[in-house]
């Protein structure tokens, strides 16, 4: 249970997440020729992705190169802020990672344009 008002910030944070995981769903829905093709988002992308960035265990018991690549997704971002601010502390460089989540979820959604407007209509 939480003890601080910091905690209350931990939704608009998970919201800033969804949108951001939200868009590469999007990316793979452009992309998607049938139903079957996105349990190749979950085994390719989404799975390495909560792996690496240390949601289900910590990142540095990975090997350097895994904890390194592991830094730079979008789920590291939400797992540093999210304890912190549930323990009633101000997290570090919460501005930038914030910042880092919105780059790759505008990223993402412009890229799913994209390739919504290319694909063929039939």
């Amino acid at each position: 249970m939480a003890h601080s008002w910091l905690a209350v910030w931990v939704l608009p944070l998970g919201f800033v997440i969804g949108l951001t995981f939200g868009a590469f769903g999007l990316v793979m829905n452009s992309l998607a020729p049938g139903y079957d093709f996105f349990t190749y988002f979950f085994t390719l992308v989404l799975t390495p992705t909560l792996l690496l960035s240390g949601v289900f265990f910590p990142g540095r018991a990975n090997a350097p190169c895994a904890a390194h690549r592991g830094r730079d997704t979008a789920a590291f971002a939400w797992d540093r802020h999210r304890a912190p601010l549930l323990s009633g502390k101000v997290p570090d460089n919460i501005v930038f990672h914030i910042a880092v989540l919105l780059a790759y979820a505008c990223a993402a959604y412009y890229v799913a344009l994209v390739l919504t407007r290319a694909a063929p209509l039939s």
